[in-house]
């Protein structure tokens, strides 16, 4: 997955899948993915299907987190199985896992507002760099105002 094309992309908010999708949907999602954690790790204490519902409940529920879009949690999920937010230490534990999905959400919000802020940079330069190429040069504005004079139109 492309870090910046996952972030800056415009997958839908858990929010907006549950008003689109269906409530529930999102959490459903988030069950899943759990629920692949959980096969995928070799811990001792594997989260269980009632607490991976009660906790994609809380994170669709919670004002901080229903903002994230599919494909970051999506990118999350891979990156926590890689080990990229620490070891899960023998167990899969609902607390932990929200705890590195805010950190990881604050760290994408932060790369967001970082990229917006390049692109809107660039694009500001392109347009003054096209406003220097098209613009009337000074001797072609005095050209310009004195041959409006002569015509009686200023």
């Amino acid at each position: 997955m492309d870090e910046q094309e996952v972030i800056m992309g415009g997958s839908p908010t858990l929010a907006v899948m549950n008003s689109t999708f269906g409530d529930g949907t999102a959490e459903v999602i988030i069950a899943s993915k759990l629920s692949r954690l959980n096969q995928y790790t070799n811990v001792k204490m594997k989260i269980t299907p009632a607490q991976a519902d009660a906790m994609a409940t809380s994170i669709v529920a919670d004002p901080d987190l229903r903002g994230i879009k599919g494909d970051v949690l999506a990118l999350f999920f891979e990156r926590l199985k890689t080990g990229k937010y620490g070891e899960l230490y023998n167990i899969v534990d609902a607390v932990s896992i929200t705890a590195k999905l805010r950190q990881f959400h604050r760290e994408c919000e932060a790369k967001r507002i970082a990229w917006a802020d390049h692109m809107e940079r660039e694009a500001e330069e392109i347009k003054r760099k096209q406003w220097a190429e098209t613009a009337l040069k000074a001797d072609e504005i005095e050209a310009l105002r004195r041959r409006l004079q002569q015509e009686g139109k200023i």
